[in-house]
């Protein structure tokens, strides 16, 4: 495909995309928070209280700020997979309605990782995503690149690396990728 075509196409997912944003209210109510201040003052959430997933995250940093100031984790963390507890803890503290709390972890790896393994942990992380981003821009292979990104960024909305089957795709991506000799390329001389 031609960069012009390419060009154009991604013009027009672009605007349907826009399009689809614009006149689909369920959109809005689902991707962007409306309860923000709510979700990080209130002590007392009631029995039918509905929490977006945006929200859900913001009140579980929430918690992880709360985990710091009680328990000084910063340095420590709680163990491997010791927070559970604590965020259930924290839910019947807060009166999360039931099923938040005790079956969601904080879907987020950058604060799961810090609240079990501490500042340590998420750095080593962050120095792992670094170090892979580092050597695919290196290498110059776009398409490692463009994995790199969709890895962290699917690591904000979701802790891949606190079940099974996300630790066995993250290192088999990750390695697979990290040990290709040369860039992945298409057979199009005109890319």
């Amino acid at each position: 495909m031609s960069k012009t075509k390419l060009t154009i196409l991604s013009i027009l997912l672009f605007v349907f995309s826009f399009l689809y944003i614009n006149n689909n209210p369920a959109f809005y109510t689902e991707l962007i928070p409306k309860k923000i201040k709510e979700v990080l003052v209130k002590k007392d959430f009631e029995k039918n209280y509905y929490f977006n997933g945006s929200e859900l995250r913001i009140l579980y940093t929430r918690f992880l700020y709360e985990f710091e100031e009680e328990d000084h984790i910063f340095f420590k963390g709680y163990g491997l997979n010791a927070t559970q507890e604590k965020l259930n803890q924290k839910c019947n503290e807060y009166r999360v309605p039931e099923g938040y709390g005790t079956t969601f972890n904080f879907h987020n790896q950058y604060n799961q990782t810090m609240a079990e393994i501490g500042f340590f942990g998420l750095l080593l992380l962050l120095i792992i995503l670094f170090l892979s981003f580092k050597n695919a821009v290196h290498k110059k292979d776009k398409f490692t690149i463009t994995v790199f990104i969709i890895f962290a960024s699917l690591m904000i909305t979701e802790s891949i690396l606190n079940r099974q089957r996300g630790i066995y795709f993250f290192s088999i991506i990750f390695l697979l990728l990290l040990n290709t000799k040369k860039p992945i390329s298409s057979t199009n001389p005109n890319d």
